[in-house]
């Protein structure tokens, strides 16, 4: 089954559901970092405000963009597995 030849509702759907994937792959490296230990840890200072903390991590893409493949392709996987056993 060619992925090409889908229907744009499912492009559209399959494509929002890598996003969302990514998206939640970004929030366990986030939830994983030690950023984010160290904001959550910090009492006063500039660690203490986790939105100053995750705009500096965010600066170090080589930490996080593992887990942002992984959360895009497993429900890409899981959304063409279903696609498959559709038709």
């Amino acid at each position: 089954m060619n992925p090409l030849s889908w229907k744009r509702n499912h492009l559209v759907a399959g494509v929002l559901f890598c996003l969302a994937g990514a998206l939640c792959g970004l929030g366990f490296a986030w939830l994983d970092s030690p950023f984010h230990s160290l904001c959550r840890g910090s009492i006063s200072g500039d660690w203490a405000n986790c939105t100053y903390a995750l705009s500096l991590w965010l600066g170090y893409p080589s930490v996080y963009w593992p887990m942002m493949v992984y959360g895009a392709l497993i429900p890409g996987v899981v959304f063409y597995a279903v696609q498959l056993a559709r038709s």
